[in-house]
């Protein structure tokens, strides 16, 4: 009861909070939100129109839901336990309450319904899109739609309560592992999606054709399984849909019923390894000395021998924190690894490749999912950098070194990181799609402008808005200093791409002869014209390249020398 009455009261105090404090932050969160929501619902509403062309029209939708919500069971189970394995055995709220006269069960049940609202919100965000298209495109009944939430909130306790005793058996059997137990994750996730992916590359017949639709599928039969839950989901859709009220109840009953029985053994499991799980995790220590990381330092002292010795250290501190921390190198592997094998493989994935309009039009898709990626990476781990150097200023004033030098430091381990990891990316894709090499010089220079421009936007947003009494990177980055970093970042990459990709794609639009419009819109454009409308939109967007490091820089600058810590 006392712990229900806490968790009512901090969720009434922080919505007060945002409405009274932060109304910036909640409109353009709900603003972010809207407009991913349309997104997907438009996006899925012309996929779901294009499979009904198909005569098994049925059984491709069973084989896509339950591919779809295995995928989310997945990420949803992986997702809870680690927020289940920090707030549980390493947050304060947890080793303040296991002091008081508290079961172990209570608490468990605590943490875990913060934890199943924090990694289901975005279930119910990418799911209904889906849904309703869904629905709307099979012209389904009044009762799908009202049954497409509590559908989905009877999903989301399976995978949570999963994750969350996986959790807990993981942290008694291996305590002080954190990093061994996500890197495990990560290369278990990542073998799984490239398996996915390596299939559907190696699927024979033409891309999007029957022939090979009906292969694809027959790979993914495993979804399919009737004792896998997505199965269980996917036939209540289904049957939500198509009138079968019975079937599609029967099996909402199903997964409610299997929840609740996953909810009763993480509660019991709870009550028998809880508080000795979190003692383990507090009193022992690994016994493995740690290497000696001099190689970080000589790495750095190669790759930017120009700048002093001061800010080389700045830099190599901030490498080996982001070695330590198994949430900033597994993520940025798992996207850039899957982004990658995408990459190295279009040309078995995508058609008409032979024409230079749809080449040059994958080519600025590949390069804008990329430049997306960069700018959620630096919003989520550069922005939060300043901030957590704060609890550690009194130390770094006693070093010989300036407040400038800290910042100049982070942008340059920043932009490294980037260049290095995007234009490697980026080169990738181009050279598999055949590109002159003219464009693939313009692509390495707007990639370079890119990279350079988001760091310096992260690094001087995050010195300029700073929040010293957070601990937590990730709510600082959610804070609204880190929506603000992430709107002017899409922004940042709005017009930068846009200044280059329209005279491209006007230009290789109107060489196509089934373009007539474009033709007569670029129908005077020579190879000399489009080269300099090019040089033109490339000096643009270098020109907001330049504006966007220096003016964040400056004010993060002069932020920083005026800050009392």
């Amino acid at each position: 009861m006392a712990l229900r009455y806490l968790r009512r009261r901090l969720l009434k105090n922080t919505l007060n909070d945002l409405w009274n404090n932060s109304r910036l932050r909640l409109g353009v969160a709900a603003f972010c939100c809207f407009v991913f929501w349309a997104g997907m619902f438009v996006l899925f509403l012309g996929g779901f129109a294009f499979v009904e062309q198909f005569k098994l029209t049925a059984e491709i939708y069973e084989y896509l839901f339950s591919l779809f919500f295995l995928t989310l069971f997945v990420m949803l189970g992986v997702s809870t336990g680690i927020i289940i394995y920090a707030g549980l055995l390493y947050g304060r709220e947890s080793a303040w309450l296991l002091t008081q006269p508290v079961r172990e069960d209570h608490l468990f049940a605590h943490k875990f319904a913060e934890s199943v609202v924090f990694a289901g919100w975005g279930v119910l965000l990418l799911g209904s899109p889906v849904l309703v298209a869904y629905g709307l495109v099979v012209k389904a009944g009044g009762l799908y739609f009202l049954s497409i939430v509590p559908l989905l909130a009877a999903f989301v306790g399976l995978p949570g309560a999963l994750g969350a005793t996986g959790a807990m058996i993981i942290g008694y059997l291996m305590p002080r592992r954190p990093k061994t137990i996500l890197a495990v994750v990560s290369v278990f996730l990542l073998y799984f999606v490239g398996r996915f992916v390596w299939d559907a590359f190696r699927t024979p017949g033409t891309a999007l054709t029957p022939d090979w639709m009906d292969n694809l599928l027959g790979r993914l039969s495993f979804s399919r399984h009737p004792l896998l839950p997505s199965r269980w989901m996917a036939r209540a859709v289904i049957g939500m849909a198509e009138g079968q009220t019975a079937t599609g109840l029967a099996y909402i009953c199903t997964i409610a019923a299997n929840a609740a029985m996953a909810w009763l053994v993480s509660t019991w499991v709870a009550r028998k390894i809880l508080r000795a799980t979190f003692c383990r995790a507090q009193g022992e220590r690994s016994g493995r000395r740690r290497r000696q990381s001099e190689w970080i330092e000589r790495i750095v002292d190669m790759g930017v021998p120009f700048m002093s010795r001061s800010v080389r250290l700045i830099i190599a501190k901030d490498a080996r924190c982001f070695l330590r921390d198994p949430a900033q190198w597994s993520q940025f592997l798992v996207f850039f690894g899957l982004l990658a094998a995408y990459f190295a493989n279009i040309r078995r994935f995508s058609t008409n490749l032979e024409s230079p309009v749809w080449r040059n039009l994958v080519s600025f898709l590949n390069l804008s999912v990329t430049a997306l990626l960069l700018a959620t990476f630096t919003s989520r781990f550069i922005f939060p950098m300043m901030s957590l150097e704060g609890r550690n200023a009194w130390m770094l004033n006693l070093l010989p070194l300036k407040r400038s030098q800290i910042l100049w430091g982070k942008f340059v381990f920043s932009a490294s990181l980037a260049l290095v990891a995007c234009e490697s990316l980026l080169l990738i894709s181009d050279i598999q799609l055949g590109l002159d090499v003219g464009l693939i010089a313009v692509h390495a220079t707007l990639m370079a402008v890119l990279c350079l421009g988001l760091s310096a936007i992260s690094v001087g947003l995050g010195a300029r808005l700073p929040n010293y009494r957070e601990s937590d990177p990730s709510k600082i980055a959610a804070g609204f200093g880190g929506t603000l970093n992430l709107v002017v970042s899409l922004l940042f990459l709005l017009v930068a791409i846009g200044a280059v990709a329209l005279p491209c794609h006007l230009y290789f639009a109107g060489l196509d002869t089934r373009a007539e419009g474009f033709r007569r819109m670029t129908s005077s454009w020579t190879a000399d014209q489009f080269r300099s409308r090019l040089a033109i939109g490339l000096g643009l967007s270098v020109a907001v390249g330049i504006a966007a490091v220096t003016v964040p820089i400056r004010i993060g600058l002069r932020a920083l020398e005026e800050q009392e810590f």
